[in-house]
């Protein structure tokens, strides 16, 4: 499983490390729903979704970004509410004509059939 997500940018004049951070916080659900796809191979939700680095490739218009957030872990029958700090690496380019910036996660192996 590979997931991206794409985003729409304000103010594609500003500087990358600017407009990513621009994008998580205006996009805060969006964030939520595309890291909690990662966060649910352990049984968690993703929020507080925040940068912590930006690393350019050649350009400024690709890289990769460390995101930091909470995994949250809830179950009601079990009286369960934890929460722990985690970070992801993506992988990041832009496109100013377009207007949009895409995000694409770590790939993570699918689960094959277990062996009797």
């Amino acid at each position: 499983m590979q997931e991206s997500w794409k985003f729409k940018l304000t103010n594609v004049h500003s500087g990358p490390k600017d407009l990513i951070r621009e994008t998580i916080h205006n996009e805060q659900k969006e964030w939520n729903i595309f890291i909690s796809l990662y966060a649910k191979l352990d049984g968690a939700i993703a929020e507080d979704i925040s940068l912590e680095e930006t690393k350019s490739l050649d350009t400024d218009f690709s890289g990769t970004v460390t995101i930091v957030f909470k995994k949250i872990y809830y179950n009601a029958c079990l009286n369960i509410h934890e929460q722990d700090k985690d970070k992801i690496k993506l992988d990041y380019h832009m496109d100013t004509e377009k207007g949009e910036i895409m995000f694409t996660g770590p790939l993570v192996p699918e689960r094959g059939m277990d062996d009797i």
